[in-house]
């Protein structure tokens, strides 16, 4: 799997030997509840995870497990600034140390909607329980049955999800709790580039 971080990072990394992720991002802030979702299913599908601590990386791309990202896609696969230096790392993180989630569902958990497996479900969900107005969200009861069908962004391997609704299984990623020197098994450093509008 591979992960692309500020060269920075890279660079602290190897002095260091390990790091946890303890600072919290403008990203992970406007998206708190989902962060914190992601946290309570490591600690409930991980063995051993301890910690407030999550990485991300990316496991399959464009249905290719282990495809590298393109790193002429900037706004993509990564969120530097136009010259900044940054790094993709190739790793290989114990499998047991890893959860796997589907990238476009998890879209799903960040906007706080309910995950349906197909078209039939998502209209009865929409028929049942009103969009609630911004800033206002749903009672108790009904974001609990929000967050059940989230854990579905773990089913991508199943048949479960109409394709015809909700393609599943084409970009994975892989969240973990320690990132290690000794897991990094390809470095690639680069300078951002301008944002292609165009190919």
């Amino acid at each position: 799997m591979y992960m692309i971080c500020p060269a920075t990072l890279t660079r602290l990394l190897y002095e260091k030997g390990e790091l946890s992720s303890e600072l919290r991002g403008p990203i992970e802030k406007n998206n708190a509840r989902a962060y914190e979702w992601m946290r309570h299913q490591m600690h409930k599908r991980i063995p051993g995870y301890r910690s407030p601590s999550i990485w991300w990386s990316w496991y399959r791309i464009d249905g290719i497990t282990g495809k590298k990202p393109d790193l002429r896609s900037r706004l993509r696969w990564h969120w530097g600034q136009q010259g900044e230096e940054w790094t993709r790392l190739e790793l290989d993180v114990p499998s047991v140390e890893v959860l796997l989630s589907d990238v476009d569902l998890w879209l799903f958990v960040l906007n706080n909607w309910y995950l349906a497996y197909n078209e039939e479900e998502s209209d009865q969900w929409d028929r049942s329980h009103p969009t609630p107005k911004p800033g206002v969200g749903y009672d108790k009861d009904t974001q609990a049955l929000v967050e059940q069908s989230w854990e579905r962004v773990f089913e991508f391997e199943t048949a479960r999800f109409d394709p015809n609704w909700l393609p599943v299984g084409e970009t994975v990623q892989a969240c973990f709790e320690t990132l290690r020197w000794r897991d990094v098994r390809t470095m690639t450093g680069f300078v951002n580039r301008p944002v292609r509008l165009f190919d």
